[in-house]
């Protein structure tokens, strides 16, 4: 955009194996092209080993602050079900991760009353 400014979604539909791959990549080429640009990227977490593996692979290639909030609506015992949900948010506004870590406790507790619940919210930044 010619403003500099903008935010874009990916919201893969997660029907077919690789979309995490192919989501890191989409935000790879996507900060290429839109340096500035802030990139959310929606996944649902069934398993969390590959939402970890996800998560690393983000923070170590991509050249910019990205901040990773999840919400568990349940301890994520069953990797065939959906456990919870989280974003990546590259080049995140200022101070959202704090905004983030006082507000979704309470939106958990609205959304679930299952043991394990939880709201977790991780800033990978970038040393200059």
């Amino acid at each position: 955009p010619s403003e500099r400014r903008g935010a874009i979604l990916i919201d893969p539909p997660f029907e077919e194996p690789g979309e995490l791959d192919r989501m890191d990549e989409g935000l790879r080429q996507g900060l290429k092209r839109f340096a500035n640009g802030i990139f959310i990227l929606w996944y649902p977490i069934k398993a969390t080993a590959p939402v970890d593996a996800f998560k690393a692979k983000i923070a170590e290639t991509t050249s910019c602050d990205v901040l990773f909030a999840e919400l568990y609506l349940r301890a994520p015992t069953d990797p065939d079900r959906l456990n919870g949900c989280g974003v990546g948010i590259a080049n995140p506004p200022f101070q959202l991760d704090g905004v983030l870590r006082d507000g979704l406790p309470e939106l958990i507790d609205v959304l679930s009353d299952e043991a394990g619940r939880t709201a977790t919210v991780r800033l990978s930044t970038v040393s200059a």
